[in-house]
């Protein structure tokens, strides 16, 4: 069993721990009030992906451990660990996008960026905040997923329920603060 340390009531991890409001940080549970930020099976909410599931349940076992040393450093390890590519987190310019899409699949960087998102929400319903790093990250990998481009990896029929989602999330992540 492996329990967080936080400063009001300390998360046990254990087979049955699953990211939810009733086991977040109350910062989490008041700005992260809508059931597709909890769901384990919404494709565009921060937990509902293979990848984002994976990495949040990783980050959050990794994190007991590294309290003190930036997302970042998990994530580059994750995708070396995943052999994911590592590319510019930041890049959201349209021709950067499209190089990484030539240089890489961009149903990878949909996976790749899927992790970064399930991070940075796994980080503020941890601990109520979020690394400034990956906060950037994190937006930018939403920025990433909203283009055509990375919005071809998904059925057409799930493009309008997909942006919705994706928006809200970037709203949110620019409420999370520090």
């Amino acid at each position: 069993m492996i329990q967080l340390k936080r400063f009001f009531t300390p998360i046990v991890m254990n087979e049955d721990f699953e990211f939810s409001p009733e086991h977040a940080h109350p910062k989490a549970q008041a700005l992260l009030n809508e059931d597709f930020y909890w769901s384990p099976v919404e494709e565009a909410g921060p937990f509902g992906s293979d990848d984002g599931a994976d990495a949040s349940y990783t980050f959050a076992k990794w994190r007991r451990d590294h309290a003190d040393e930036k997302p970042s450093v998990f994530l580059l390890e994750l995708f070396e660990d995943w052999g994911y590519p590592v590319f510019n987190p930041l890049e959201t310019s349209e021709s950067g996008i499209r190089a990484l899409a030539e240089a890489f699949d961009a149903e990878m960087i949909v996976r790749h960026d899927s992790a970064v998102i399930a991070v940075g929400f796994a980080q503020f319903a941890l601990e109520g905040k979020i690394d400034i790093e990956l906060q950037s990250w994190t937006q930018c990998a939403i920025q990433r997923q909203l283009t055509d481009e990375m919005m071809e990896v998904f059925d057409a029929r799930y493009d309008a329920r997909r942006r919705e989602l994706l928006g809200k999330m970037a709203q949110v992540v620019n409420q999370m603060g520090n």
